[in-house]
């Protein structure tokens, strides 16, 4: 390329930094910094051009900025947040859009001024610039910045499900795991009223906290006796994410939530049981025993899932307080000790079989058929299609008993295997 009649325009940085380019005499300074901007990430309305002492406008052409016979120009470029922050205040909304993109693409960490009007926009009307903002503010705003994280912790209570997103994931760019200020705005949000601000702040706490962290056990367990049945909730839920597996505290504090009287609440605390304790825990294999007997079918369903996930496979302990509860007077109590004790029973134990069996002629036929499928879990296979055959001869709802009503003649003769084969 010939740049025999082209200006050599040689620009310096602040920081030492040097760019060199090439433009045509008539070129205006605008197309200088658009180059800028591409090479240094610097926007042009960041940039402030001076030649000797003066500043630049755009509309200058180089040509008027050198000797007559010189074809070179040195320029120095300084960055000022002056028309940026101006914008950032700008009535039209693309123009605050603009600005919070450019104040994002320099991301000059620290500047006062610069955070605290982007922390204003955070609460703008238009829900485009909170979007924006949001993102803006990580770029800025140093890590740990009191301000910055307050700011950005009000964006989970924001109505906006997007823009919720959007300030759970900044809040993990500002806030180091373990920050207090963090931890205690996010669980400040656990007493909000919008159920989705809440579910965003158990969230959110996973990620400006570890497990364990004691502050933010602290925080949550402190919300446990709230006089808000739904506050309670997300703090039950809350806690099974920050508190370590073992930690004998949280589980004692959520067991004491199996006595509430909310149905919802029992069943958030038998499902996070299983998720601090650790396997094998004797005592919240009892609870979870206990809890086959709620009177609520979701908690009974979660003690279910709780026993699977808590009881090793044929633990003597789970199976006894199982048994236990197949003499219940209440047959969702019995079904659901028949469902569970076939998740948590080995196959051929004499104590699971035992109980199973004993059920085989009970009355309801909903305990028989639960019971019928706990055996077929834990008999062995080969005792599973002889059980099956005489339980559906005798049983009086079943499709081959006399008493149920149904043609029971035998089928013709046929080439094809028994249907209790195909069981076995």
């Amino acid at each position: 390329m010939d740049f025999s009649s082209k200006i050599l325009v040689v620009v310096h940085s602040v920081a030492g930094d040097e760019l060199e380019l090439h433009f045509v005499p008539n070129d205006k300074v605008s197309s200088l910094k658009v180059r800028i901007a591409e090479l240094w990430q610097v926007p042009p309305p960041c940039q402030v051009l001076i030649v000797g002492e003066h500043e630049v406008n755009d509309t200058v052409e180089f040509s008027a900025l050198i000797e007559y016979g010189e074809m070179k120009l040195q320029m120095k470029m300084l960055v000022t947040l002056d028309t940026l922050t101006k914008d950032l205040g700008h009535p039209d909304t693309m123009q605050r859009v603009l600005a919070l993109r450019d104040l994002e693409k320099l991301r000059l960490k620290g500047g006062e001024a610069a955070i605290a009007a982007v922390c204003t926009l955070l609460g703008d009307e238009n829900v485009y610039v909170r979007r924006t903002a949001v993102q803006a503010l990580t770029k800025v705003a140093q890590r740990g910045h009191p301000r910055a994280i307050a700011a950005m912790s009000t964006r989970l209570e924001d109505q906006d499900a997007g823009v919720k997103r959007a300030a759970a994931q900044a809040l993990t760019a500002l806030a180091e795991k373990g920050n207090k200020k963090a931890i205690s705005a996010v669980t400040d949000r656990l007493e909000h009223r919008d159920q989705e601000v809440r579910y965003a702040a158990v969230k959110c706490l996973t990620k400006v906290s570890d497990k364990g962290n004691e502050h933010a056990i602290a925080d949550v367990s402190s919300r446990l006796k709230h006089r808000d049945v739904n506050v309670r909730r997300a703090a039950v839920l809350a806690l099974s994410k920050v508190a370590a597996r073992g930690d004998e505290r949280a589980i004692a504090a959520i067991t004491a939530r199996l006595q509430e009287r909310d149905a919802a609440l029992r069943r958030v605390a038998a499902q996070a049981l299983p998720k601090i304790a650790e396997r094998g825990h004797e005592g919240v294999i009892l609870t979870m025993a206990a809890c086959l007997a709620d009177r609520d079918a979701d908690v009974r369903r979660a003690a279910v899932e709780g026993l699977e996930e808590i009881a090793p496979k044929g633990s003597e302990l789970a199976i006894l307080a199982i048994a236990a509860s197949l003499e219940h007077q209440e047959v969702y109590v019995r079904c659901a000790a028949a469902q569970a004790l076939g998740i948590v029973a080995e196959k051929g134990d004499e104590t699971a079989i035992a109980a199973c069996q004993a059920r085989l002629s009970h009355s309801d036929v909903n305990v028989r058929r639960a019971a019928q499928d706990a055996l077929n879990q834990v008999n062995h296979p080969k005792l599973t299609t002889i059980t099956t055959v005489r339980v559906g001869a005798e049983d009086p709802d079943s499709d081959s008993s006399p008493l149920s009503g149904k043609d029971h003649r035998s089928p013709p003769a046929s080439n094809a295997p028994s249907p209790t084969a195909d069981r076995s």
